[in-house]
């Protein structure tokens, strides 16, 4: 039976996962080199940003959100909402302000948990909401309530023992690719985004590299961890 095609639409779109793996491979030092990495409208970077109800209470800050439920997917998704309280004066971990956190297959589930009053705020890249608001016209009644920071694109890295013409050979073939017919079931994500590969290099990571060093130090990456494995044993 022919899939419709709404139903082949949200497979075919990647679904946003955690940057942690690349990161702490770039911030060995060696282990990994950052080649190219995805820019979405031009932009190498997103918003990491709070999404509630347009007609909700929680709309005015995360300060409304105290005591609430809200919802995530991955490690840098609370990483920021933890430094965001930091900046706001609030010494609270996350844990202990939220009345829940709980974890979004992805961003659709996410934002249908909002919408369906299950979820006071969903965590996620302004990109992404872009993305996944077409899927549902009822997304329409989502609003961004505050952005906490910007969020890169994962990169696509080689190991720095890779012989420098296999490298270029391989970054061509991922700097042409929105052009390349074997893209082809991916082309509808390249369209609607815009999204292309380009040029990167180690530097552009060290600011988020600093943050994640900054959030193993004050345990925040601990925290996520354990609050993870309680979500994976429901």
């Amino acid at each position: 039976m022919k899939k419709s095609s709404k139903s082949s639409r949200a497979e075919r779109r990647p679904s946003r996962r955690s940057n942690r793996p690349i990161m702490l491979a770039v911030e060995s030092r060696g282990t990994a080199v950052p080649v190219v990495h995805l820019a979405y409208n031009g932009k190498e970077t997103a918003n990491i940003c709070i999404y509630v109800r347009k007609d909700s209470p929680e709309s005015k800050g995360v300060e409304a959100l105290k005591g609430k439920r809200v919802s995530m997917i991955g490690l840098w998704d609370w990483v920021y909402l933890q430094n965001y309280l930091k900046e706001k004066g609030i010494d609270k971990r996350n844990l202990d302000y939220f009345s829940d956190i709980a974890l979004s297959k992805n961003d659709e589930s996410g934002l249908y948990a909002v919408i369906f009053k299950k979820s006071d705020a969903f965590i996620a890249t302004d990109t992404s909401f872009l993305m996944a608001s077409r899927a549902d016209k009822r997304f329409k009644n989502i609003t961004q309530s505050e952005c906490m920071g910007l969020y890169p694109n994962g990169p696509i890295v080689v190991n720095p023992g890779v012989d420098k013409k296999d490298v270029e050979q391989l970054a061509g073939i991922f700097l042409n690719s929105y052009k390349d017919k074997d893209f082809k079931d991916f082309k509808i994500y390249f369209v609607a985004a815009s999204a292309r590969f380009v040029r990167v290099g180690a530097d552009f990571y060290k600011p988020y590299i600093k943050l994640l060093q900054a959030a193993r130090k004050a345990v925040w990456v601990g925290d996520f961890d354990k609050w993870q494995r309680k979500q994976a044993a429901k």
